[in-house]
């Protein structure tokens, strides 16, 4: 299991994105990461340790707020929340919700980068 952030990256993205007019994908890509973090968010509720509820309705998304935005991160402030992903060495054992819920979402994300594809080919073509 990966000990950092997890990354999606979509080969030949950058240099496709370089030969377009920002004005036909900013929306678009916009869109493609607001559908996937809120999958993976959804996912990694389904799957966080509940006691009191608190790591669970901690879990957020935020999308990038540059035009065009690069990045989409999912996550909590709750103190113990990486130690609950992790485990420590101390004995908590690691629950990986996070993790678990970005791999569980690979099916609805590959769907969204179809749909990204998609929705810049349309705007390009009008």
């Amino acid at each position: 299991m990966a000990d950092g952030p997890i990354q999606v990256h979509i080969e030949g993205l950058e240099e496709a994105l370089r030969k377009l007019s920002p004005s036909l994908y900013a929306e678009p890509l916009r869109r493609f990461w607001l559908r996937c973090s809120a999958v993976v968010q959804g996912r990694a509720k389904e799957r966080s340790p509940v006691d009191t509820g608190r790591l669970r309705a901690s879990l957020v998304y935020e999308v990038d707020a540059a035009t065009p935005p690069l990045y989409a991160k999912v996550g909590s402030d709750v103190f113990y929340a990486p130690f609950q992903e992790f485990g420590t060495s101390r004995g908590v054992p690691a629950r990986h919700y996070l993790q678990g819920g970005f791999e569980e979402s690979a099916g609805d994300i590959q769907s969204s980068v179809d749909a990204l594809g998609s929705e810049i080919a349309s705007a390009w073509g009008s």
